[in-house]
């Protein structure tokens, strides 16, 4: 399942329900951080990185912070703004990372990019 950015677009990214493997308590005092990268995609079978044929894996975006949102159960959002040129033809990543109380916890999403339609 891919999720959608909208191009020419302020767009939150999210990692909602963060819990510790230890206990399955709630991480609401967690450091996280998203990037976004061009050029490769995550093999949801495997866990792997695939880069196509002459793609260049680039940081498009980031390491950007994501604060924890007050009052929710391990939820986080960070904000990838407007000024960054998303292009159509192009695959995408947002690879999300998050520590807390000495665990790592690691998220890939691949992402489509759209123009917005009214």
């Amino acid at each position: 399942m891919s999720h959608i950015l909208y191009r020419k677009n302020d767009n939150i990214v999210e990692w909602q329900w963060l819990r510790s493997s230890t206990d399955g308590q709630f991480v609401n005092d967690g450091t996280v951080t998203f990037t976004l990268y061009s050029g490769y995609s995550l093999v949801s079978t495997t866990g792997a990185l695939t880069t196509p044929a002459g793609a260049v894996n680039a940081i498009v975006y980031g390491p950007a912070d994501m604060d924890y949102v007050s009052g929710s159960d391990g939820k986080y959002q960070g904000k990838l703004p407007s000024t960054v040129d998303l292009d159509l033809a192009l695959e995408y990543t947002i690879e999300i990372n998050a520590t807390a109380d000495g665990h790592v916890a690691r998220r890939s999403i691949p992402v489509t990019v759209v123009d917005r339609v009214t």
